[in-house]
């Protein structure tokens, strides 16, 4: 079952010193974006150590492991939990990630009922990687839902790298680039009205 294969390769996972900072376009510049919003309902799926948690004004952290998170609920049934509209912003950083096209689209449907109108949706995702229980992302995957679900852009889709923290290397953050790692898209959705 795909649910217990994702509970095995994240769950021993823990927050590092520099987690925020991992990807620059998810770091202190998307907090303070968010939080100049005055939003009074975050949702974090997939948010496994909840690094956001106290950092966002209204963030609860949703995750199917049972760590940090505020509530145990797989993406797909956030309607069993949520009232249709409710929140101003989704984060998505990384777990729209995982099973075939039908769960994909499911799970981005349940985004998209959660969200407000006029809400963002804030969205990452691995880009060609090589663990097989990743969805395959492509810019044109992207399109087509961004297309299907009747989302806007607020921010383009970009291929962003994360940067690796080496915990000997005091070097800054953006000097330690890992070359090897894998892609990531990045982008910004928002809800038609």
């Amino acid at each position: 079952m795909l649910q217990n294969k994702i509970i095995s390769t994240f769950s021993k996972k823990i927050a590092r010193p520099r987690e925020l900072i991992k990807f620059t376009e998810n770091s202190v510049g998307m907090i303070d974006d968010i939080n100049a919003m005055n939003p009074t309902l975050v949702l974090d799926l997939g948010c496994g150590t909840n690094i956001f948690k106290n950092r966002i004004k209204g963030l609860i952290g949703i995750d199917i492991l049972n760590r940090e998170e505020d509530i145990v609920c797989p993406i797909e049934n956030l309607d069993t939990i949520f009232q249709p509209n409710c929140a101003d912003v989704v984060l998505a950083l990384g777990s729209i990630n995982f099973g075939d096209d039908d769960l994909i689209l499911k799970q981005l449907q349940q985004v998209k009922k959660v969200c407000k109108p006029g809400g963002l949706i804030y969205f990452r995702v691995n880009h060609n990687p090589s663990h097989n229980i990743y969805y395959k992302w492509t810019m044109d995957k992207i399109k087509d839902y961004t297309e299907a679900l009747n989302f806007e852009y607020k921010v383009s889709p970009t291929f962003i790298t994360k940067a690796r923290e080496n915990v000997y290397d005091d070097r800054p953050i953006d000097k330690q680039l890992n070359r090897n790692n894998k892609q990531r898209i990045f982008l910004v959705w928002r809800k038609h009205v």
